[in-house]
């Protein structure tokens, strides 16, 4: 099973009062370019939070829970603005003290789901 969230609060909705697999959030911020021909000379990126955990319930069985929300976009080009970087590091810090009040652990990158082969 697999639980897909849009926001984070969500996401920490559905972790609280959870039992997390190794007690383990994983986290990856990505940018995808806007613009140029390869993303060594875009100038504009958005910006992506990603995080994922493994849900166990007590009568068995596990949720993949996946979070992945779009955070604005970075533009490297003069002015120069970086909404993207900024809302990312609020969504990092939300999850943050949220695994830190819950004794969960913040790990880098981001689970995936594999069907099983019949």
């Amino acid at each position: 099973m697999k639980i897909q969230c849009q926001i984070i609060q969500d996401f920490l909705d559905n972790l609280r009062g959870a039992d997390v697999f190794q007690k383990r959030v994983y986290v990856n911020k990505s940018c995808q370019p806007l613009n140029g021909d390869n993303p060594r000379n875009a100038t504009s990126f958005e910006i992506f939070f990603q995080a994922s955990a493994v849900l166990q319930f007590e009568e068995g069985g596990e949720a993949l829970l996946e979070c992945g929300q779009s955070c604005g976009i970075n533009r490297l080009s003069q002015p120069g603005t970086y909404e993207g970087s900024t809302t990312y590091t609020k969504r990092w810090n939300e999850l943050s003290v949220f695994c830190n009040e819950h004794d969960l652990k913040i790990m880098p990158g981001v689970l995936g789901f594999r069907k099983e082969e019949t």
